[in-house]
């Protein structure tokens, strides 16, 4: 959380109305006085990809799973 630093005119807190006539490079400002670095870029690590296991496909050799045999009625 940043706190507002008091209005240099007139040495007291800043008011509503003051605030939305603040620009954007204004309020920048005051967020880097208290962030130095809130505004710098940041660079992006590369990741490394792994390689994901495939299946092979099978080769001719049915499964070893038996079928189950149907309900009786």
């Amino acid at each position: 959380m940043l706190k507002l630093r008091k209005n240099p005119a007139s040495n007291d807190k800043y008011t509503p109305e003051e605030l939305s006539l603040l620009s954007l490079d204004e309020v920048k400002k005051l967020i880097v006085e208290q962030i130095p670095a809130a505004f710098e870029k940041k660079t992006k690590v590369a990741t490394k990809k792994t390689k994901v296991a495939t299946k092979k496909p099978a080769t001719g050799i049915k499964s070893a799973v038996k079928k189950k045999a149907p309900a009786k009625k």
